[in-house]
């Protein structure tokens, strides 16, 4: 099963986002694919030990490294239209009659 991991660590199920989010996402890997990004990576376990790195990355790297094309899969099965964002409405409970 493919999820989205979020900032926090969190791993969400590609079919457990709402569309929204998975409409924010898609669009937010679109812009850093245009624009690029810093991956930073590093370790170790004392000073003598520690490394660190980091590669500029964009376009497709950008996009297979978030799985544009599985998440762009997933809004399809949705028939998500990724031309406008979706309007997400309160919860019933929320609506006065």
């Amino acid at each position: 099963m493919k999820y989205w991991e979020t900032k926090e660590g969190k791993e969400i199920p590609y079919k457990k986002l709402t569309d929204l989010h998975l409409y924010l996402i898609l669009k937010w890997i679109e812009r850093t694919a245009e624009k690029g990004m810093l991956i930073q990576v590093g370790g170790g376990s004392d000073v003598d030990d520690m490394w660190y790195d980091e590669d500029e990355i964009e376009g497709l790297e950008v996009m297979e490294k978030f799985d544009y094309k599985g998440l762009r899969a997933e809004a399809k099965k949705r028939k998500l239209n990724l031309k406008k964002q979706p309007v997400i409405l309160p919860p019933k409970k929320f609506i006065k009659k």
